[in-house]
């Protein structure tokens, strides 16, 4: 349904605000009042491609919004705005057109530049990862800090060997808890790492170490190697044989023999596909005859990268290289370059919607509602908090009965510009949220626990004060719900009152056909059969079994099984009824009753058995169902709208009509 809407008022995109102060009004549908600006902006839109817009082409238009206004109009007297499929259904559409509103758009553009001018590039890096658990408590997060500090003084000093740093210091892999984690990354680009990490990479010169980054999982450092141009994506596919780690050096021998031959095989002209589906040892791929997914830099492990890379042209193939996983021949089988910012633009709107960074718009956004709303938290409401929050909370079970008595304001939004509102938002609800998203906490502090759910509780509190001044603050997002808002309430009208109603009611339909026989007549029609036949012989064959054909009632089916004992392909039966331009070769024979000869390739013959000729007769309503019930649609709706015409007064002020786009 949902795609249906856009259809049912695609006459009527981007309907506007009620009537303004200080507009004209154009007409009123029911007593509701329709400015020109509402009128104007949407007959301009819908007419955007007319070079003409005469006037004519207005009064239809008027007629045609009038009528869309008659129907929204029945639609709210029957309440059907106030069913609760239908505000679930808007709130739905609500939540995705108010997404792009709260966030901070300039900081949202500044992210997709900063994103594709870093996809451009690859960048090489090793890092060293101090792990930090998500509940760990302020002294282990200390610890963990000086750690990596520690490891950046070492990694900073002149002639300083990373690697070194990097094996010393690591977890040994053996090790049920890893410590220290340290990773050759290989290169890598935007969105192939959590935002400040990959931030850091773009930001250090080649050959020097980072500061300090901090993510969720933990402290790192990092050391950049190389920075490169991106070399695009790939498609390539690949015959592998694996190498296990625990075959013996006679097996190894094997394997690479293995490999050795079906390259061999490729070198003599053999299809790399079938190769694939016979041999390769990678299931998943070799069923596709060895593709791959499109790939980039940091997707594959980097010898199998760099040689896919290496492939001039579509359709190379590269000599076998061994990876840890096994022996690869690689072709490449389509490669492209980085796309244009335009062709990335929306890719990478959604990419960063999903990423860490999405938050630095998002914190931007709440931090101008504050600034904007009056923003002041009251510092004793808060910390009334820390007297009746007990230990229950590290086992998630603190109740909000226990803030029963904290009945103050912490703090209070306000609009001036656009609703003149303001909003308080109270201890009690502070104290709701607190129970609603308390988890089991196993080292974290009272105080790191409620001072991170006061944060969320205000960030949260902002947004929803923004999004509820969305139709207030933005013309256009008001003018998407109103579109959304009708378009729904359409949808479910038409289907009650025509589209569902003519389908349903056979009584009405077939009294619609009854008195409407004329507009549903076959023309002159002739039962044919189109005959194709490998030769002369088997010609003269079909056409003996079609002069018994009307005494002993065989038919096609029965004549071709008679002709193709010996052969499926001796002959080939094409029958049915047709009127003109239904079978282009049916409509070049004579039609009267007989057998024709037509145009057929070397060697075959090719006839047209006409059977009978109908005269123009009416169809059955079975016959044109389809037809019947879209006219008998139309109908209704025809109907439905005189009815409304009489039942809801309308009045146009032709001054102000006249003013249209003057």
């Amino acid at each position: 349904m949902k795609n249906i809407v856009g259809l049912v008022v695609m006459f009527f995109l981007g309907t506007a605000l009620l009537a303004q102060k200080g507009e004209d009004i154009l007409m009123t549908i029911g007593g509701d009042p329709v400015s020109i600006g509402e009128f104007e902006n949407i007959y301009n839109k819908n007419n955007s491609n007319l070079q003409d817009q005469n006037e004519q082409s207005l009064d239809d238009y008027v007629d045609l919004f009038i009528n869309f206004k008659l129907k929204v109009k029945e639609a709210t007297v029957l309440k059907m705005d106030t069913d609760k499929a239908f505000i679930n259904e808007l709130a739905g559409y609500r939540k995705q057109l108010a997404k792009p509103y709260l966030e901070d758009r300039e900081i949202t553009e500044q992210l997709i530049k900063e994103a594709y001018d870093r996809m451009k590039f690859d960048v090489k890096a090793k890092h060293i990862l101090v792990v930090v658990p998500s509940d760990a408590t302020p002294a282990d997060t200390m610890k963990a800090y000086a750690r990596i500090k520690v490891l950046r003084q070492k990694a900073t000093k002149k002639n300083s060997d990373f690697e070194k740093i990097m094996r010393e210091s690591k977890t040994p892999d053996k090790a049920k808890d890893k410590e220290v984690i340290a990773e050759d990354l290989g290169y890598f680009t935007a969105f192939q790492m959590v935002y400040n990490f990959e931030t850091a990479a773009f930001n250090t010169p080649v050959g020097e170490v980072s500061k300090v980054i901090r993510t969720r999982f933990g402290y790192h450092i990092l050391k950049v190697y190389d920075k490169r141009e991106s070399r695009g994506e790939i498609k390539a596919a690949h015959i592998m044989v694996s190498t296990p780690k625990a075959m013996t050096a006679d097996q190894a021998v094997q394997k690479k023999a293995k490999i050795d031959e079906i390259y061999g095989k490729l070198k003599a002209g053999e299809d790399f596909k079938q190769l694939a589906k016979l041999y390769s040892e990678d299931k998943g791929s070799a069923k596709r005859g060895g593709e791959l997914p499109w790939f980039g830099s940091g997707r594959m492990v980097e010898e199998f990268e760099t040689a896919a890379f290496a492939l001039k042209a579509d359709g190379d193939i590269a000599a076998p290289i061994n990876t840890k996983y096994g022996w690869h021949i690689i072709k490449r089988v389509e490669r492209k370059e980085t796309k244009s910012f335009e062709d990335s633009e929306n890719e990478i709107k959604n990419k960063i919607a999903k990423d860490g960074r999405s938050t630095k718009s998002k914190s931007s956004l709440i931090a101008k509602i504050k600034a904007d709303g009056g923003y002041k938290i009251d510092e004793t409401s808060l910390q009334a908090f820390y007297e009746v929050v007990d230990e229950s909370y590290t086992q998630g079970k603190w109740v909000a009965e226990g803030a029963k008595d904290l009945q103050g304001v912490m703090f209070t939004l306000a609009d001036e510009k656009y609703t003149k509102t303001s909003k308080s938002f109270t201890q009690q609800e502070f104290a709701k949220y607190l129970q609603k998203t308390q988890r089991r906490y196993s080292k974290a502090s009272k105080d790191e626990f409620i001072q991170g759910a006061f944060k969320s509780f205000c960030d949260e509190a902002c947004i929803d004060f923004e999004n509820g001044l969305l139709e207030a603050k933005y013309i256009e997002f008001n003018l998407l719900m109103r579109e959304y808002n009708d378009g729904i309430l359409l949808f479910e009208l038409m289907d009650n009152k025509v589209w569902s109603k003519a389908v349903k009611d056979s009584a009405g339909l077939a009294n619609f056909f009854e008195l409407n026989k004329a507009n549903y007549m076959w023309e002159q029609r002739i039962e044919a059969s189109i005959y194709t036949c490998e030769n002369v012989e088997i010609a003269a064959s079909a056409k003996k079994l079609i002069k018994k054909q009307a005494k002993k009632g065989y038919s096609d089916e029965y004549i071709m099984g008679q002709l193709n004992v010996d052969s499926q392909l001796n002959c080939s039966i094409e029958g049915d009824k047709y009127q003109k331009g239904d079978n282009e070769v049916v409509d070049k024979v004579t039609w009267a009753k007989g057998i024709y000869g037509i145009p057929a390739p070397e060697g075959k013959v090719k006839f047209v058995n006409v059977k009978k000729v109908m005269d123009p007769m009416t169809k059955s309503l079975s016959e044109c169902k389809g037809l019947v019930t879209a006219d008998y649609q139309k109908h209704l709706e025809e109907e439905w709208i005189k009815e409304l015409r009489t039942k809801y007064v309308v009045k146009v002020n032709e001054d102000v009509l006249a003013k249209v786009n003057k």
